[in-house]
């Protein structure tokens, strides 16, 4: 009977160790550039430059992390009359940016006015959650829909994208103190749904909320209500104590 009892405690280990298996993948930063591709070497393309994590091990997790990755960046470099972007990768993305940035350059718009970087960068994560930090920086005058940040949050063991309504379990208590937070800045306000539920879709549509290892970061753009300008984009930083209360303990443990 003995033995059987430490045959059920140590077979309970092995089930509960398999349950917290450590993440699937590992990654190295890529980085493309402008100048290394076949359309620009004549010299007549404008600087740019892309980096981006790429993820190798479990072929399902590292796969999904890296076409999610890939479809921001593609969407991002997307400048054409068409409905929705045709590149199938990032390089392909990039191409066909640089080609159309060639063809709209004329005398009077400097080849470097389409010049620019996308970065994707890994800004917290733990044995359940991967938060990504990915930033756009083009010219605001051509683009001025286009350059911001965003966040983008993975299941770190499946490489599923995370809706912020699960990584958030009381939206309530967390709209209520990114309220407060926010007000206290110098320019506006970071809500603008009165309903708390909403306001967490409203932050979903626009991946404005991501993680890193001082607690939740905010991408909000606010304009100066002395002037009515629009600000460039502005983090809004909360700490992991001001926040655990309404997050998910499934992803924050």
């Amino acid at each position: 009977m003995s033995c059987q009892k430490y045959m059920l405690w140590g077979l309970l280990a092995i089930l509960l160790n398999s349950c917290q298996k450590s993440p699937k993948t590992t990654h190295a930063l890529r980085t493309i550039t402008a100048q290394e591709r076949a359309i620009c070497r004549d010299g007549g393309c404008p600087e740019f430059s892309v980096s981006f994590p790429f993820f190798e091990g479990d072929a399902t997790t590292a796969t999904r992390l890296n076409q999610q990755i890939s479809s921001w960046f593609i969407a991002a470099l997307f400048l054409g009359d068409d409905n929705a972007p045709t590149a199938s990768d990032i390089g392909e993305a990039l191409d066909q940016y640089l080609l159309l940035a060639r063809d709209y350059q004329s005398e009077f718009t400097p080849r470097n006015s389409y010049r620019g970087q996308l970065n994707a960068g890994l800004s917290y994560q733990n044995k359940y959650l991967l938060s990504l930090f990915l930033s756009i920086e083009l010219n605001p005058v051509l683009h001025p829909n286009k350059s911001r940040g965003a966040y983008l949050n993975f299941d770190q063991i499946t490489g599923r994208l995370i809706p912020l309504q699960e990584l958030v379990s009381n939206p309530q208590g967390l709209s209520d103190v990114i309220r407060v937070v926010s007000q206290q800045r110098a320019y506006g306000a970071a809500l603008s749904a009165k309903d708390a539920t909403n306001q967490i879709s409203v932050w979903q549509i626009n991946q404005s909320l991501g993680f890193d290892a001082d607690g939740l970061s905010m991408v909000t753009t606010n304009k100066d209500p002395r002037q009515n300008l629009r600000l460039d984009d502005q983090i809004i930083q909360l700490t992991w104590a001001q926040i655990t209360p309404f997050l998910n303990p499934q992803y924050f443990r």
